[in-house]
């Protein structure tokens, strides 16, 4: 599925439907959520497709908010709209959706 599909997740008896949550990440065999490159463009792509929450490695985080492209997307009016969610495992990720 694209970054603009909806989205419904099964996990146990829950069933999660997340319309306005963008996902990026690289996720490892053993569960872990590695971090990407250029995460400063992706989060602006994923702002400009109107989402306001983003789920992306918690590296990434720190790296792209020290980055200079995202300083300048910041100062942007349209960009630094979203809530970015680090996370570090894939069982971070389904706690933070399902809580």
């Amino acid at each position: 599925m694209s970054l603009g599909d909806r989205r419904a997740e099964l996990h146990g008896e829950h069933v999660v439907e997340q319309v306005d949550r963008g996902d990026v990440g690289e996720v490892g065999l053993g569960g872990e959520v590695r971090g990407v490159s250029q995460a400063a463009l992706r989060i602006r792509e994923a702002e400009q497709m109107g989402f306001t929450r983003i789920v992306l490695p918690a590296s990434n985080i720190d790296s792209s908010m020290l980055a200079a492209p995202f300083a300048a997307m910041e100062a942007s009016e349209e960009m630094g709209k979203a809530e970015l969610v680090g996370v570090r495992s894939v069982g971070e990720a389904l706690d933070m959706l399902l809580s």
